[in-house]
């Protein structure tokens, strides 16, 4: 995964900034970067492009600050015009800012963008549920990073349905600084509600404090996406058969279909799309143009 970092820094804040990362990295100055306006594109030169980044690559949008900052309004359209151009590749847009994507979304639908929820507490999810969420997002997902309490789709009270029908991911993890221990217990019930409702799920990792039953962890921070890993509790969505005809594309030793404008990679023998190989810098990812 590549980051695409337009700006850094925020200097809006509102009572769900407290579980930030960017805050908690001390980037409450806001800085343009200019130097990567063109990043997906890489311009050569006048009337001249020259992709430094090949087709399938997936770009982290804006992950040291949130793309829907109000002081960005203005410029957000080219970056738009950027992402409609670059149709072969996946932006992952990770936001707290949901009551604005109703006006700063474009009205056509991009299916090369996945829109993330980022969320750390029950209130943040059931606030961001609750908002418009418009019907151009063809990929809605859940960012439950850093989890500071345990967070449930079946505890949701304000939550549009539909909403809800429509997320088709929900990763977790857990606080990387430390300040808040997070349970298995937690990570494990939620699986099992994504589980129960057919939605893709990856624990990406266990955090600096790790509890398991009443003892509480010291994880390494380069061993915390490995013990996550290790849990086995990821969820993965069974293929119908019906998807799989035709000639199938073999990469990596899994089996590479078409589901829902993304090319992900399937188990070859429980057909499961294997969703946290999303998060990886070699995964494929294929939408044509639309």
């Amino acid at each position: 995964m590549v980051n695409w970092n337009i700006w850094k820094g925020c200097c809006e804040f509102n009572e769900f900034c407290a579980n930030c990362k960017v805050i908690k990295k001390g980037l409450t100055k806001f800085d343009v970067q200019i130097d990567d306006f063109d990043l997906p594109i890489h311009t050569k030169g006048i009337g001249e492009l020259e992709l430094k980044y090949p087709s399938y690559t997936i770009f982290n949008v804006c992950p040291l600050s949130d793309f829907f900052l109000e002081n960005t309004d203005a410029s957000r359209e080219k970056y738009w015009n950027i992402i409609r151009l670059r149709h072969d590749c996946l932006f992952v847009i990770c936001t707290k800012r949901v009551e604005r994507l109703a006006e700063r979304m474009p009205k056509e639908p991009l299916s090369n963008v996945a829109i993330v929820l980022s969320v750390s507490t029950q209130k943040e999810l059931d606030y961001a549920l609750a908002q418009e969420i418009p019907q151009s997002i063809k990929h809605l997902w859940v960012s439950v990073t850093p989890m500071k309490e345990e967070v449930s789709l079946a505890k949701l009270s304000n939550a549009k349905v539909d909403n809800i029908s429509r997320i088709e991911y929900v990763y977790s993890g857990g606080d990387l600084f430390g300040e808040t221990v997070t349970d298995f217990a937690w990570h494990s019930a939620l699986a099992q509600e994504c589980r129960d409702r057919e939605i893709g799920y990856t624990f990406q990792s266990t955090g600096t404090l790790f509890k398991i039953g009443e003892k509480v962890y010291t994880i390494p921070k380069d061993k915390q996406s490995e013990q996550a890993t290790k849990a086995n509790i990821n969820v993965s969505k069974e293929v119908p058969i019906k998807e799989l005809e035709g000639t199938p594309l073999v990469k990596g030793g899994f089996i590479w279909r078409v589901i829902n404008n993304i090319l992900v990679p399937l188990d070859e023998n429980t057909r499961e799309i294997k969703y946290d190989l999303l998060n990886q810098t070699q995964s494929i990812i294929n939408y044509g143009k639309f």
